[in-house]
């Protein structure tokens, strides 16, 4: 029998859930207080109710806190004509996408479920989630939907929608999401997480723990700065992507953003796995370069995590230092490290970025 929490959405047992604590309201939130979908199971169909409920229902949308969401790109199994939608539904929904300073995204409600296509319903939901505190996502490389979001949670006050997204949002954890093959004889591809879209994560007003995984943060000086000390992230992690072509400006331009770090994990993968570097082509950036950096958080940094693959990019050039072939770490005098109060190079468990303390 298959799990039928994989097609009915969680309101469908709200009754339920009222009768067998005898409508004891204060255990409402248990049911309701983390979201969580996953789009290579759940349907559009469940994503569909739940939008809707948290529309008609403001208080049962306040509940939420927690959301765990991956793999809404992913086209559903089938495509949905069976689904009919009811015209006060439909007028729901397109009203709130109007709320949400989404125009013109409301036209291509019907063609959209139909196709199975969830972008547009996953980004209005999370304009009507007001009290998201923290969040999980597996994201695409790119989402316009989920982007026209974002830039509307940052407009001024005589801008703003009437619904704007991640206000309450503490802390936000993004992975790139898989791709599906286009026939099952073909491998699965991995998108890179790209700041085209994404970029705007770093300015949401009460954002204080960020931590994004398979970045390529090429092009980060044209989506990020120079916006210097602008960010009120606390706690950061970069895991970047193993081929990211990013310079070592465009690595500042992100550092730069946070006004006081108290907290840095930083992972880059030099270690030639990637395509070589072309003549005249800039390098990752070093540890050296990170250091200075990180000048203007001194005050603030309590912990510092760089941890880099053995990389064959002579970096002693550019900054001075005797490359460690083995470790791919630049050595600096023991002044400079006295100065600092952090050791050049040390391990990061990657299947965890819950815990810097």
């Amino acid at each position: 029998m298959a799990d039928p929490a994989v097609h009915f959405p969680v309101e469908v047992c709200d009754s339920i859930f009222d009768y067998a604590t005898n409508r004891n309201r204060d255990a409402r939130p248990l049911l309701y207080s983390r979201w969580t979908y996953h789009g290579e199971k759940h349907s559009i169909r469940s994503l569909w109710k739940f939008l809707c409920t948290a529309i008609r229902d403001d208080s049962v949308a306040a509940l939420v806190q927690a959301v765990d969401v991956r793999n809404w790109s992913f086209s559903s199994e089938t495509l949905h004509p069976d689904f009919e939608i009811p015209q006060e539904e439909l007028l729901l929904v397109r009203q709130a996408f109007r709320a949400a300073g989404m125009e013109g995204m409301d036209r291509s409600v019907v063609n959209d479920v139909k196709h199975g296509d969830r972008k547009p319903f996953m980004a209005l939901l999370f304009t009507r989630l007001p009290n998201i505190r923290t969040m999980s996502a597996h994201l695409p490389h790119y989402d316009a939907f989920l982007g026209s979001v974002l830039e509307g949670a940052l407009a001024n006050q005589t801008d703003n929608p009437t619904m704007q997204a991640f206000q309450e949002l503490e802390e936000l954890s993004l992975v790139s999401e898989w791709e599906r093959p286009y026939r099952e004889s073909f491998p699965n591809t991995r998108y890179s997480l790209e700041l085209v879209c994404y970029a705007r994560v770093f300015s949401l007003p009460r954002l204080r723990r960020l931590s994004l995984f398979d970045l390529d943060i090429e092009d980060a000086l044209h989506h990020c700065g120079p916006r210097p000390r602008t960010s009120f992230i606390q706690h950061l992690t970069l895991v970047n992507n193993r081929y990211t072509k990013a310079t070592a400006p465009e690595t500042q331009a992100i550092l730069a953003m946070p006004i006081a770090l108290n907290s840095l994990t930083f992972y880059q993968n030099d270690c030639g796995l990637g395509p070589p570097p072309q003549p005249g082509e800039a390098i990752a950036i070093s540890n050296a370069q990170l250091f200075t950096s990180l000048e203007g958080h001194m005050k603030s940094l309590e912990y510092l995590d760089i941890y880099r693959d053995d990389t064959e990019t002579d970096v002693a050039g550019q900054d001075g230092g005797d490359s460690d072939p083995e470790s791919g770490s630049s050595e600096f005098d023991s002044e400079d490290i006295d100065e600092l109060g952090f050791f050049v190079d040390s391990e990061m468990e990657l299947t965890s970025d819950d815990d810097f303390e």
